[in-house]
């Protein structure tokens, strides 16, 4: 488990075989390691186990990292035939929605 998660949200997802599952992506609090550079831990459980922590220069910079790599990995899902759904909403995701405004559903 991601330790200091400041956000997260559950999706129902598919797969391309049509194995149903969850998926819950989880983006942990920034930490300062020294001067110039950050840490921030991501998760894309279900999908992806142990993601290495994004490193850059300043706490900006990690937490956008770390949400464009959860980006990726749901787009590469995507792409590789799986779908995703608003968790019990059975509405379809809108990744760039999802990511942008944190809607999608």
């Amino acid at each position: 488990m991601l330790a200091g998660v400041i956000a997260s949200r559950t999706l129902d997802a598919e797969d391309a075989e049509g194995r149903k599952f969850e998926i819950t992506v989880r983006i942990a609090s920034p930490v300062q390691l020294d001067a110039d550079e950050w840490e921030c831990g991501v998760a894309v459980e279900g999908l992806h186990q142990n993601l290495r922590p994004q490193h850059g220069i300043d706490s900006w910079q990690v937490l956008m990292l770390a949400q464009n790599l959860a980006r990726q990995l749901l787009r590469y899902f995507v792409e590789d035939g799986g779908t995703l759904r608003g968790k019990d909403s059975n509405e379809p995701i809108d990744l760039q929605a999802f990511f942008e405004n944190g809607a999608g559903v």
